[in-house]
C-alpha cells in the first residue's frame, strides 16, 4: 500500500520526467485525495503556466496550471494524468 507521501513523490517524479513537454515552474502541492471507488490516490499539483509571461515580469500573480495525477494505491505507479480547471467562486 502506498501512503500519501509516496503518492506525492511519485506524482512529482512523473511530472519531472518530461522536462521538454511539461513546464514545472514553481510546483506546488494543491490537493491530496482518494478515489472513493478504487482507493487510488488523486494528487493535484500546480505550476506556473509561463514563467516568462508578461504578468510574471510585472510581478502580478501568474496563472497556474493544475494537473491531477492518479497513483495506484497498491503499486505506487502513475495510472493517469489530466489537466484540471477551476472556476472562480
Amino acid at each position: 500500500m502506498t501512503d500519501v507521501k509516496g503518492a506525492v513523490e511519485a506524482a512529482v517524479a512523473y511530472l519531472r520526467a518530461f522536462p521538454n513537454l511539461l513546464e514545472l515552474a514553481s510546483p506546488r502541492l494543491e490537493e491530496t485525495d482518494t478515489d472513493p471507488d478504487t482507493g487510488d490516490w488523486l494528487i493535484t499539483i500546480s505550476s506556473i503556466d509561463d514563467p516568462n509571461a508578461l504578468a510574471t515580469a510585472l510581478s502580478q500573480s501568474p496563472r497556474r496550471i493544475y494537473r491531477q495525477i492518479r497513483i495506484d494505491k497498491n503499486t505506487g505507479q502513475v495510472v493517469s494524468m489530466k489537466r484540471r480547471t477551476f472556476q472562480d467562486a
